[in-house]
């Protein structure tokens, strides 16, 4: 059977089918990306700046309570800002030592 014996309207429903599977493919596709993204996002630092820390049973068996702590930046320009702040509010701040 050759391609001019197939009627019309079979190619018409084929070429439908195919377009709404394609259709579906790329939907799952796109959904999926969007799932892994989320969940490779939720691993690194939450985007509130504070994370959670676990309670748990220190080196003399005592519990520590579970806790929230600010995520603290480590990159150097950080480090410097907070030093340079702590450095004025001790010279300078409105609650330096007086002599």
């Amino acid at each position: 059977m050759n391609l001019t014996q197939i009627p019309l309207a079979t190619i018409k429903t084929t070429m439908i089918q195919t377009k709404r599977f394609i259709g579906l493919v790329l939907f799952c596709a796109i959904a999926l990306s969007s799932c892994v993204e989320s969940i490779n996002d939720d691993k690194g630092k939450s985007k509130s700046g504070y994370s959670y820390v676990k309670p748990s049973i220190d080196s003399r068996g005592r519990y520590r309570k579970g806790h929230v702590r600010k995520s603290v930046s480590t990159s150097k320009n950080a480090y410097r800002n907070q030093a340079k702040s702590r450095y004025y509010y001790q010279t300078r701040g409105k609650y330096r030592r007086k002599k």
